[in-house]
C-alpha cells in the first residue's frame, strides 16, 4: 500500500515496523524501495526529519527540524497534534521547514496539557505560541495561552440541543411506582431539578426569576413559569410594535 501515498509520517518505531529493521535508516531505505512518497520521521524530543529523495547513510546528511522543549504532562494526542500542524503547512504550500515548526509546536502544546482532543491548539493559539515558544516551558501555566485556548476553541453555534424536561407527570409517577416511593416526593424532586438547572446556567435569568418569586410570593417552579411567560409576552409585544407598558 505504501506506493499509493504522497506522504508517510511515523515515529522511528513505526518505520522499524514498516521497514522490517530496528535500524532506523535501514528501515527508511526499505520503505523508500516501496514508495516515492515524502517521508517524515518523528525523532522524539529532538524533532523530526523530512526525506524526499534517497535515504542517506548517516543522520548528519539529514537536516533536523528541531522540536520545542516543554515539560511533558501527558503524551496522549501528541501524534494527532503533530499531524495537524504538519498538514497545515503542507497543504498551504508553506514549505517543509514551516510545516515542521507547526507540527513540533502542536505536539509540544498537547503533551504539556492534560487531556487529548480538548488540548489541541487553535490557529490563533499556535501562532501566538510560536512567537515566544522558547520562553514558555510550561504552556499549561501560561495565562495568555490559556485565555486564547478558551476563547478560540468554543463554537458559537450548536447543531443539537439537549433539553432536560422535568414536568412530565406520567414519567415521574412511573418512577415513583418503580422505586416504591410516595407521590408526595415528586414536588420535592422538581424543586431539586429546578435548583440544579439554575445553578448550571448564567445567573442573570435565575436571579430575575428569584426576584419575581419574592415579588409575587410564588413557589420557585411557579415563579419560573411566570417569568418565562413574561419574557415571551414582551418579545411578542416588541414584534407587534407595542410599547413595554402594554405588556
Amino acid at each position: 500500500m505504501l506506493h499509493l501515498f504522497d506522504l508517510v509520517v511515523g515515529t522511528e518505531e513505526e518505520f522499524h515496523i514498516a521497514g522490517g529493521s530496528t535500524d532506523t535508516l535501514t528501515a527508511l531505505k526499505n520503505v523508500r524501495h516501496a514508495t516515492k512518497a515524502t517521508l517524515v520521521c518523528k525523532r522524539g524530543p529532538m524533532g523530526c526529519v523530512v526525506l524526499e529523495g534517497e535515504i542517506p547513510d548517516s543522520w548528519d546528511s539529514v537536516p533536523l527540524q528541531q522540536g520545542v522543549r516543554v515539560e511533558v504532562l501527558n503524551v496522549l494526542g501528541a501524534g494527532d497534534a503533530f499531524m495537524s500542524g504538519l498538514l497545515r503547512g503542507w497543504l498551504n504550500d508553506e514549505g517543509w521547514e514551516q510545516a515542521c515548526r507547526y507540527a513540533n509546536a502542536c505536539g509540544a502544546l498537547v503533551v504539556s496539557r492534560h487531556g487529548c482532543a480538548p488540548a489541541m491548539p487553535t490557529k490563533v493559539e499556535l501562532d501566538d505560541y510560536l512567537l515566544r515558544a522558547e520562553s514558555v516551558p510550561r504552556p499549561d501555566l501560561d495565562a495568555r495561552l490559556n485565555h486564547l485556548h478558551r476563547v478560540t476553541s468554543r463554537r458559537q453555534q450548536w447543531p443539537e440541543l439537549c433539553i432536560f424536561a422535568f414536568d412530565h407527570r406520567k414519567q415521574l409517577a412511573d418512577l415513583v411506582q418503580e422505586t416504591g416511593r410516595d407521590t408526595a416526593c415528586i414536588p420535592q424532586l422538581k424543586l431539586l431539578l429546578l435548583a440544579a438547572g439554575r445553578s448550571g446556567r448564567a445567573g442573570g435569568r435565575a436571579r430575575s426569576a428569584q426576584r419575581y418569586s419574592r415579588r409575587w410570593h410564588l413557589r420557585p417552579a411557579r415563579a419560573e413559569r411566570h417569568y418565562r411567560q413574561r419574557l415571551v409576552d414582551r418579545a411578542a409585544n416588541r414584534a407587534a410594535g407595542l410599547s413595554p407598558a402594554a405588556s
